[in-house]
């Protein structure tokens, strides 16, 4: 994946906020990369956090306005 300019995730998330609700609540930033995953999460959520690859993780939490 070539290097992505920088956005606005604070502005991702808003636009994005009617697809981070239940029963799904979740979505994928960068859906064409093949090379890493950035998934965002709305809350509250019922599962447990898990990951599906052996892969490194790494999970920040963040409060949307």
């Amino acid at each position: 994946m070539p290097i992505a300019r920088p956005f606005n995730f604070q502005k991702w998330i808003d636009e994005h906020r009617h697809l981070l609700k239940p029963p799904v609540g979740n979505q994928q930033v960068f859906k064409d990369n093949q090379d890493f995953i950035v998934m965002v999460v709305g809350a509250p959520t019922p599962a447990k956090t898990t990951t599906w690859t052996r892969a490194r993780s790494c999970f920040c939490r963040s409060r949307a306005r």
